[in-house]
């Protein structure tokens, strides 16, 4: 509903995953947030707990 995006991308240079958010920040504007597997790791992490405290 708010249009915000998780993703990986694989980059070929560096040869390993990218994973990202995008969040909308306005119409023409948007901001990308990039992160590790070790920070997508932890995101998950957060993410299960805070489901178990809903």
């Amino acid at each position: 509903m708010s249009n915000i995006e998780f993703g990986s991308v694989y980059r070929e240079k560096l040869s390993s995953w990218i994973h990202y958010i995008k969040i909308p920040s306005n119409h023409f504007n948007q901001n990308l947030l990039e992160f590790n597997k070790d920070e997508l790791k932890e995101l998950i992490t957060i993410l299960k707990k805070a489901e178990q405290e809903i």
